[in-house]
């Protein structure tokens, strides 16, 4: 464990506890990873050594996995999703790039079209498009019971050939997180995910997203990684090599090299589109000085407003303005300054109602 890394578990508004873990820079940009089906924040151990300072990782045990709450149901795809929303509250993230291995990619996408605003950006490894339909192991599933055999969870991993080395004392993790995992998460947590309505049909993805592939996926067939990029517009597909259906497992570093070379690209857009619009509003600056006013300012406890340690730091970094809008432009110009995005990127909208009032952050 990183001197930097810090494991708490928080209660949710969805009625769930669930354990997660913490590392990086909290002023950086916030990265949430969620690990796949009947695995564990756990799966990631690989992966956050080879993470950056400068991101600022969360990882939590999803419900009925690891050591969250195993309710006796509320396995459906926009349950776990509606966990990452309230867990995203719990915390104080306002926003965060979600990664998600296997189906934790279309826990990602769902929260992605259940909650656009919150998601900054994707990257999903090995995620499908579509889960619809029975796979071919779902009859043995359907036949577990408590205890779960450690045998039976081993051979499972059968399922989906390997084409890198993966240590074996990870082997043993995963087969334990299964271990861990009731007879009824499997088979609930199953249903849910085979049962839902691919999110990329029920609206469209807009967040940047990056798209990571095994070019031997024998669960999801390189076609599939084709047809989900097609249905995120804007987005990157990425083949690795000599890789499987778990890129995480096989591939941590290239896998942590990407995402933060995705987020960097991120913020450098949202910086350059900062810059572009300050630009442009120069010559309009005396107009819009009549039409946006800023109408107070006064410190509080960032924003949003974080919780426990976290609260004195964000006062030291942020302070927070109401601006009430008189026309269709917003106008950091009052401010003399950008507004600040390295640490929430605050989505402002270019046009908001006449009389509205919002809060924004900006750099003290």
């Amino acid at each position: 464990m990183g001197a930097d890394r810090i494991t708490r578990r928080v209660h949710l508004a969805t009625e769930v506890t669930v354990p997660y873990l913490e590392q990086g820079d909290p002023r950086s940009a916030a990265v949430l990873l969620l690990h796949a089906w009947v695995e564990s924040s756990a799966c990631f151990d690989r992966l956050l050594p080879a993470l950056p300072p400068t991101l600022h990782v969360f990882a939590m045990d999803q419900r009925g996995h690891g050591d969250a709450d195993k309710p006796a149901d509320g396995y459906a795809l926009a349950n776990f999703a509606d966990d990452i929303e309230a867990f995203m509250d719990a915390v104080g993230l306002q926003s965060a790039v979600l990664l998600g291995s296997s189906s934790g990619g279309y826990v990602a996408q769902q929260v992605a079209i259940q909650v656009p605003h919150r998601v900054e950006g994707l990257v999903l490894l090995g995620a499908p498009r579509s889960l619809q339909g029975r796979p071919a192991f779902a009859g043995e599933v359907d036949r577990l019971t408590d205890p779960v055999d450690p045998t039976w969870v081993e051979e499972s991993l059968t399922w989906f050939p390997r084409y890198q080395h993966v240590p074996d004392w990870y082997i043993k993790d995963r087969i334990h997180d299964g271990v861990r995992v009731p007879a009824h998460v499997w088979i609930a947590g199953l249903t849910g995910l085979t049962t839902a309505v691919p999110p990329s049909e029920s609206a469209t993805i807009t967040a940047p997203t990056l798209i990571i592939w095994g070019e031997h996926d024998e669960l999801l067939p390189p076609q599939d990684g084709h047809l989900l990029a097609a249905a995120i517009p804007g987005s990157r597909l990425s083949v690795y090599q000599d890789t499987g259906h778990l890129v995480l497992w096989e591939q941590p570093e290239r896998v942590a090299s990407d995402l933060a070379e995705f987020v960097a690209g991120l913020l450098t857009s949202d910086e350059n589109s900062a810059r572009s619009r300050n630009g442009s509003a120069a010559t309009g600056a005396a107009e819009d000085e009549m039409r946006v006013r800023p109408v107070r300012a006064l410190r509080v406890h960032g924003w949003p407003q974080p919780q426990g340690t976290d609260s004195a730091r964000a006062t030291a970094q942020f302070r927070v303005l109401a601006i009430k809008f008189w026309g269709d432009n917003w106008g950091d110009r009052t401010l003399g300054r950008p507004w600040k995005y390295k640490r929430h990127r605050a989505r402002i909208p270019e046009r908001t109602a006449p009389g509205h009032y919002t809060w924004c952050a900006c750099n003290q």
